[in-house]
């Protein structure tokens, strides 16, 4: 996302989350949160996979990115 505007790094309670891919709920990690440009609404940036390109800014709303306790699975977020 370019333009104007701060990045906030990801507090660790909100570090672990999910986010749905292809209908299905996906092991990932958000690294920043950002005002989406001239609104109220926010957008984080998720990395779901090790991969260059497993990551991208997404609309925070809870059908699509939802916080986890803790990073799911041995090979998810935490082992990034």
């Amino acid at each position: 996302m370019s333009g104007p505007g701060r990045c906030w790094t990801t507090e660790p309670r909100w570090r672990w989350a999910e986010i749905r891919l292809g209908g299905q709920w996906r092991p990932c990690r958000i690294e920043n949160w950002r005002l989406h440009q001239g609104s109220t609404t926010w957008v984080a940036l998720v990395r779901w996979g090790p991969g260059f390109d497993d990551w991208g800014w997404y609309l925070h709303h809870p059908d699509t990115i939802r916080r986890t306790p803790f990073p799911t699975g041995s090979d998810g977020p935490a082992s990034w």
